[in-house]
């Protein structure tokens, strides 16, 4: 996780230590939307872990607070959504690679289907 705030030199102590919290927090979250997928959630294509899914949607729904919160980081939404979605290969540490990409774009997948679904249910 880049954390753009508590880098800087000269950076507040009180802020270094908030920006420190909210890069762990929000790597956090991208743990868990790389867990693997049960076998029922592959057979279902559906993401039924409680956390994978959290995650997943605090990742990637516009309605979250993700924006708000990375951007304390100096970063942007949009471009660590891009990143996660990448197929570049990366070299990342922290247990991030190009299988936990994988299974992160994945329950994306899942996510984004369960929604386009839903609004076509709400829209009939």
């Amino acid at each position: 996780m880049i954390d753009f705030v508590s880098t800087r030199p000269g950076v507040d102590p009180e802020v270094q230590k908030c920006a420190q919290f909210m890069a762990h927090m929000i790597a956090n979250v991208v743990r868990w939307a790389a867990l693997a997928p049960t076998a029922d959630e592959r057979r279902q294509q559906i993401n039924l872990r409680p956390e994978a899914l959290y995650a997943i949607e605090y990742l990637f729904d516009e309605d979250s607070e993700f924006s708000t919160h990375i951007s304390l980081l100096g970063s942007d939404a949009d471009t660590f959504r891009a990143a996660l979605l990448s197929d570049r290969p990366i070299q990342a540490s922290g247990g991030f690679n190009d299988g936990t990409r994988h299974i992160i774009k994945v329950r994306h997948n899942w996510w984004a289907a369960a929604h386009k679904l839903n609004d076509l249910v709400n829209a009939s």
